[in-house]
């Protein structure tokens, strides 16, 4: 049915704005929205990014991760709420303003 697999499209963001969606999915959501050279600046930041008494990712453990991989090592070592955090921060450091606001406002609804 030609209906059925066109009425998939978009409908991930309506069946997860049906449930509380948590950190690693805001996490997850703004990363893959990033082009190419925007991720690799995540990544990069990321690394020299210290947050709390945490010491930053070293570089080697993100230069081939994908966003999945990415948002899990981040997790691993921040916990879900402080890798929120760390991704609002590096986009703002990084001047993805966009992205960092959405995320803020995604964690106030949620």
């Amino acid at each position: 049915m030609a209906t059925s697999s066109s009425s998939l499209q978009g409908s991930a963001p309506g069946v997860l704005g049906k449930r509380k969606q948590t950190p690693g999915d805001l996490i997850i959501y703004s990363l893959e929205d990033l082009k190419g050279s925007d991720f690799r600046k995540f990544r990069n930041k990321l690394s020299d990014f210290s947050y709390g008494d945490k010491r930053p990712i070293p570089r080697g453990r993100l230069e081939n991760a994908d966003w999945i991989t990415t948002k899990d090592i981040m997790i691993d070592a921040y916990g879900e709420e402080g890798a929120l955090d760390v991704t609002i921060h590096v986009f703002t450091l990084i001047d993805l303003m966009g992205p960092a606001n959405y995320l803020q406002e995604r964690r106030a609804q949620n």
